[in-house]
């Protein structure tokens, strides 16, 4: 993190396949530093030696998130930022990005910097037919056995938007023809 306040960061395009995982951390380091005062060099960006010649997070990205004229990707694009947040979709949106409940990894997954560092996990959570059709029709934030199992997947802070996404998911699963 001492490299973050002396201005130089070394991170990965997509920030979580190098030392500094979490953007959270660098985002706090980035306030600290900016507390700090003008004496304090300006952060700059670079990416991981391997980032150079390598395009494949480019590519795998659904919304063209990550571009090649800058290092930062274009949060505003990215699909995680929409997955997260209320409200509608953007036009610009194709369908097709579509593929999980919140977040992205695409370009993560895709890494060859990330190779053998991402974690999936099975969870014993389910939901019946009724609880997923609460979930469906956004009124899942007052159904404590709902809200007991969302907390105890980590999702709890996402009940306003997950019946958004899981429309969006089974709209694409609909939508897509067969291999």
């Amino acid at each position: 993190m001492a490299d973050l306040l002396t201005g130089q960061s070394i991170l990965s395009r997509h920030s979580a396949s190098s030392r500094h995982a979490q953007l959270k951390p660098a985002a706090s380091c980035l306030m600290r530093a900016a507390q700090m005062g003008s004496d304090h060099q300006a952060l700059s960006y670079s990416g991981l030696p391997a980032c150079e010649n390598c395009r494949v997070c480019l590519e795998a990205c659904p919304t063209g998130a990550i571009t090649e004229e800058r290092f930062l990707l274009h949060a505003e694009r990215c699909l995680t930022w929409h997955n997260e947040i209320s409200g509608g979709w953007p036009d610009w949106l194709p369908a097709d990005a579509h593929h999980c409940l919140v977040g992205c990894l695409k370009c993560q997954e895709v890494c060859p910097q990330n190779q053998g560092r991402l974690r999936y996990e099975s969870l014993d959570v389910s939901f019946d037919a009724s609880e997923t059709d609460l979930i469906l029709s956004g009124q899942c934030e007052n159904d404590e056995g709902i809200k007991a199992k969302l907390t105890e997947i980590g999702l709890a802070g996402y009940a306003p938007v997950l019946g958004r996404n899981l429309k969006a998911l089974m709209n694409r699963q609909f939508t897509q023809s067969p291999l």
